[in-house]
């Protein structure tokens, strides 16, 4: 039994097993934070965990999901 991720089933991918899906739901979760500080912190532990590349996206991405 596959997960329905996009290496599981890369013909086929589950639309919510996508790494699209997953970073347009961080970019929700950002967005749901209710301080600046909050988001701050969340964006260091991403840069920690998956480095300051992955970080730099999001922040970029909730920047603009935020002026939309």
């Amino acid at each position: 039994m596959t997960c329905g991720c996009e290496i599981c089933r890369p013909s086929d991918p589950d639309p919510r097993s996508t790494e699209a899906w997953r970073h347009q739901c961080e970019v929700r979760h950002m967005l749901s934070l209710p301080t600046h500080r909050a988001r701050r912190e969340h964006l260091a532990g991403v840069a920690t965990k998956r480095g300051q590349q992955a970080a730099q996206r999001l922040r970029m991405d909730t920047y603009k999901a935020m002026a939309a």
